[in-house]
């Protein structure tokens, strides 16, 4: 599993090593443990997430990364947190920026690929005075760009901006959220790969299941959305979805537990 470091506290390496560790990590190796798989976990620049997922480099990814229409064209999600987007400054806010719309006409840092980058493009295109906008490798280096003065303000998501003013008194955040969306650990579609095979297996899906006895996993069905299931992975189904007994498709019972033949 892919992740961008650098996003405290969703992912982040732990203090004087390189081990990985956050919200995501945490949730991650919690649902390996769950399911009983191995877990490998891995860095890589955020913009090529979904490239390397796309070329079987990665498995999944599970990056604060953002649920949209636009992703979704190439990976499915399950999402398990919901937030947005909120403009950072300097602390004092020396320029007065109260919205999106005080962005015209200054100079903004976002970062490449992410969600943030996309609310700052679409207020750009109403502006009369265009941003001038800056990509970083990450929110960090964004803000050393306020740091030095290049940048203004950034746009980063609440939880990663509320952690990076509490470790800081340099910064302030503004209250209001922009784009607010869930995020989704992301993989490939089963659709990629016929009837079986690896990928998020979604409600209503038709595929060659082999439907296993909840009882003997009611921990696991405690979840309430699919979860990843690579082949031969026990997950949970949503109601509607279509599983072969006896060679026969027969609807699957919310909360029931499959296996991907």
């Amino acid at each position: 599993m892919a992740t961008a470091v650098g996003y405290p506290p969703m992912e982040m390496y732990e203090p004087g090593n390189t081990r990985l560790t956050g919200v995501d990590p945490d949730l991650a190796k919690a649902i390996a443990e769950r399911l009983k798989l191995k877990l490998e976990l891995t860095n890589a620049a955020f913009d090529g997430l979904i490239p390397g997922l796309e070329s079987g480099r990665f498995d999944l990814v599970m990056s604060s990364m953002t649920d949209s229409a636009q992703r979704r064209q190439a990976v499915d999600f399950v999402d398990y947190f919901r937030t947005g987007g909120v403009i950072m400054t300097k602390n004092g806010n020396p320029q007065g920026i109260k919205s999106l719309t005080d962005l015209c006409g200054k100079t903004v840092v976002l970062a490449k690929g992410s969600s943030n980058l996309h609310i700052g493009e679409e207020q750009n295109a109403k502006c009369k005075q265009k941003m001038r906008i800056s990509q970083s490798e990450d929110a960090p280096t964004g803000l050393l760009q306020l740091d030095s003065g290049r940048a203004v303000a950034t746009i980063v998501d609440y939880p990663v901006a509320r952690t990076f003013t509490k470790k800081s008194s340099a910064y302030e955040v503004l209250p209001t959220q922009y784009g607010t969306a869930p995020w989704g650990i992301a993989a490939l579609p089963a659709r990629r790969f016929g009837l079986t095979g690896r990928g998020v297996v979604r409600d209503g899906a038709l595929a060659d299941l082999v439907v296993l006895d909840p009882a003997s996993v009611r921990d696991t069905a405690t979840f309430d959305r699919p979860l990843l299931a690579p082949e031969g992975i026990d997950t949970v189904v949503m109601a509607g979805q279509v599983a072969v007994r006896g060679g026969c498709p027969t609807a699957v019972r919310a909360g029931e537990v499959v296996r991907i033949r």
